[in-house]
């Protein structure tokens, strides 16, 4: 014989997502036209695993800005050569400071 109980559980759901560069909101399903990536370093060892962050952006313009900004203030170096250990969306660091060189 089973035993049975009635039980109210609640746990979180993702409702929508946010851009977080531009703050645009979207509800439901995340859309086929916005990308999630990560950054991180693998520079300090254990102190790697703090360093990823996630991002989720609804536009192109929004990715180069979040990447500016990861590549401006993330490692520090001002000289591309040194850039190698870090990797925004699977781009490791010096081809990514290459590609927003070339972009206005």
């Amino acid at each position: 014989m089973e035993i049975t109980e009635v039980r109210q559980e609640s746990r979180e759901v993702q409702t929508g997502t946010k851009c977080d560069y531009c703050g645009k909101e979207v509800k439901g399903v995340y859309p086929k036209t916005w990308h999630h990536f990560d950054s991180h370093h693998s520079d300090w060892g254990n102190d790697s695993r703090e360093s990823y962050e996630y991002f989720d952006v609804c536009s192109p313009r929004c990715f180069i800005e979040i990447a500016r900004k990861q590549m401006n203030d993330g490692v520090g170096f001002n000289k591309p050569e040194e850039r190698s250990t870090t990797q925004i969306s699977d781009f490791n660091e010096q081809f990514l400071f290459e590609l927003l060189k070339l972009l206005p």
